[in-house]
């Protein structure tokens, strides 16, 4: 049994083939011998039947010639004795064929001396064949009949010796009959002996082998497996040290059963781990749920604010070029009425010193309500940088939001993949990170609205500075005029010899009064507009701020549940 323990299978199963073969061998070796000897035995009865059948035709030859020889001393026709005489010799001549033939057959001296006296006879009465020839020739009809009747004897002794070879030949031929039939029994016998037998020890060594060296050893390898795919580590190991394919599968089941106790003491560490890990990922994300409301949530709070700042600087801008539209107004009113009054100059010089005092007046208004203007374009300009400047600090703000948010996005990533790589554990884990990337996702959604908002904000407090500016300029172009028309009024009052010419001046600078007014409306009407925009984008970036606050209240409230 040992040794079987040490064969692999195949050679095992080789084993049993070839035992089988060998048994197949034998009895193959044995059959064919007696088929040897049958066969011998059979070319002896051949033998046997050719000189019965050669034994057998030289009788009927030899009867036949002596037939023929007996009717030449017969009373015929000459031609009719002539056709006896030479069917005579054609008997003869097959007869010397047969014994030639049958020769080689004769193996025993009793046989050989048979035909030897057959040929001896046959001779002798060849002899007086001629003799009875010569005297039928002669005429001597009697004498050859006497020869003839004389030499008779010979034929019938010839006769009687190849009656004895048949004789001999049936003798042998029996007796070659009965060796075949007993060697015929002996063959059966040895071939059926060996077969069974061989076929009895091939199928009690298959049955021993496959029992003792395989069935058994593998009911007990199953039986251990099923032990340790149970979960029990303590069962003890068949097999073991066995050099065969039952031994690699027991070294293979020691193996996994070392895994198994491995991976259990593993399972409790990870088990205790994942405890740790729980606990802790709890206080990191509360802590990082803190972390981020101190970080983002005065951001947010900022970003609230400078929007709150931003609506309330549009309104005053809105408030502002109201009223820099209703004093445009006014000096365009203002405008005409000196136009007015410079034309009357032209028809009633008496009423000229009234006139210029109420243009002198009308330019003083003109020139503190330029000044005015100039102040108001100046606060809306300087409103309008602050609001540029308040515009950048929220979009960097957005900036630093959009980073938070990237940067949760990485670390739920990063918790992801923590989570797959911890299999079952990290299931819970994984769900929060879900949540904690698509909570980041909207972050980073809202901070790209607030952005898009703020570069729309940005546009229109450009094009609303750029406005300023040139209200600003516009409203010093008046100032200037206006200083221009009372420098000509102080002049018309000096010296009223240059009325004309005062008047001509009076004219030109109304007339540009009129077109710097016109100008200074269509910027007030353009700074109104810009006005608007920015408070309708301070309106939404407020909505936005909003919505940021609450969606930051539900991310927090989100990750602190997790």
């Amino acid at each position: 049994m040992r040794v079987l323990n040490n064969i692999r299978i195949a050679p095992k199963m080789l084993s049993t083939v070839m035992l089988l073969a060998g048994v197949l061998v034998v009895v193959a070796a044995t059959a064919l011998w007696e088929i040897r000897e049958m066969g011998l035995r059979a070319s002896g009865l051949t033998q046997n039947g050719q000189q019965l059948l050669q034994a057998g035709r030289a009788t009927a030859n030899l009867l036949a010639y002596a037939r023929n020889v007996e009717f030449l001393p017969d009373q015929m026709p000459t031609e009719e004795r002539a056709r006896y005489q030479a069917q005579a010799l054609a008997d003869l001549r097959s007869l010397d064929s047969r014994l030639e033939r049958l020769a080689p057959y004769l193996t025993s001296a009793a046989e050989l001396r048979a035909i030897e006296t057959v040929r001896d006879r046959l001779r002798r009465y060849r002899a007086e064949h001629d003799k009875a020839v010569t005297a039928v020739s002669s005429g001597s009809l009697i004498q050859a009949a006497r020869i003839i009747k004389d030499a008779a004897p010979l034929i019938a002794e010839a006769q009687a010796a190849l009656r004895a070879i048949e004789d001999e030949g049936e003798r042998d031929a029996a007796k070659l009959g009965a060796e075949a039939v007993a060697a015929e029994a002996t063959a059966l016998w040895i071939t059926t002996s060996t077969a069974a037998g061989g076929i009895v020890l091939g199928l009690a060594f298959a049955i021993y082998l496959v029992i003792w060296g395989l069935v058994r050893p593998m009911r007990a390898m199953t039986a251990a497996m099923k032990e340790v795919a149970g979960g029990n580590y303590d069962v003890a190991i068949p097999a073991q040290g066995q050099k065969d394919e039952i031994g690699e599968l027991s070294e293979a089941l020691e193996t996994f059963k070392a895994n198994g106790i491995e991976a259990r003491q593993l399972r409790q560490e990870q088990e205790a781990a994942k405890a740790r890990a729980e606990a802790e990922q709890k206080a990191m994300m509360n802590r990082l749920a803190d972390e981020f409301e101190n970080a983002v949530g005065a951001i947010v709070q900022s970003v609230s604010s400078s929007a709150e700042q931003l609506k309330a600087a549009a309104g005053t801008l809105t408030h502002a070029a109201n009223e820099a539209s209703a004093q445009s107004g006014a000096v365009a009113a203002a405008s005409e009425q000196s136009s007015g009054n410079i034309q009357t100059v032209a028809s009633a010089t008496e009423e000229m010193s009234s006139s210029v005092r109420e243009i002198a007046t009308q330019v003083e208004n003109s020139a503190a309500m330029a000044s005015r203007a100039v102040e108001g374009a100046d606060r809306s300009a300087s409103q309008v940088q602050e609001l540029a400047v308040k515009v950048q600090a929220i979009g960097k703000i957005v900036d630093l939001i959009s980073g938070v948010a990237a940067q949760t996005n990485l670390l739920a990533l990063n918790a992801t993949i923590e989570a797959a790589r911890a299999g079952e554990a990290g299931k819970g884990f994984a769900v929060v990170a879900a949540e904690v990337k698509g909570l980041a996702d909207q972050t980073a959604k809202a901070t790209t609205e607030i952005a898009n908002q703020i570069g729309v904000i940005q546009q229109a407090t450009q094009v609303c500075s750029t406005s300023i500016e040139g209200i600003a300029m516009s409203i010093r172009e008046m100032s200037q005029v206006s200083t221009e028309i009372a420098a000509a009024v102080e002049e018309q009052t000096a010296a009223t010899g240059e009325i004309s010419r005062n008047v001509q001046q009076a004219s030109q600078g109304a007339s540009e009064i009129a077109s710097n007014i016109s100008g200074v409306s269509m910027a007030v009407a353009d700074t109104g507009a810009s006005a608007n925009e920015v408070l309708a984008s301070a309106d939404n970036l407020a909505g936005q701020a909003s919505q940021l606050r609450h969606q930051l209240g539900r991310f927090l409230a989100d990750v602190r549940a997790a």
